[in-house]
């Protein structure tokens, strides 16, 4: 009777680390895929960054330009 209480136990034992296995699983996936995101991301930044000295350039060649007339 003992052992089928304890046979019992770890097969709902070995059923949650299968199921918390699936959600790491899950989990890393989510979280590899939010890290491309990020990466993605920052390189837009970066892009965005690298070009806002030349709009910032346009913007103050165009007030000056506006006030002349």
């Amino acid at each position: 009777m003992l052992q089928l209480g304890e046979m019992k136990d770890k097969a709902e034992i070995l059923l949650q680390v299968d199921e918390l296995m699936n959600i790491k699983q899950e989990l890393s996936t989510q979280v590899n895929s939010l890290h491309v995101a990020l990466e993605q991301e920052k390189s837009k930044v970066k892009g965005l960054q690298s070009d806002q000295p030349k709009h910032q350039g346009n913007k103050k060649g165009k007030k000056n330009s506006e006030s002349d007339i």
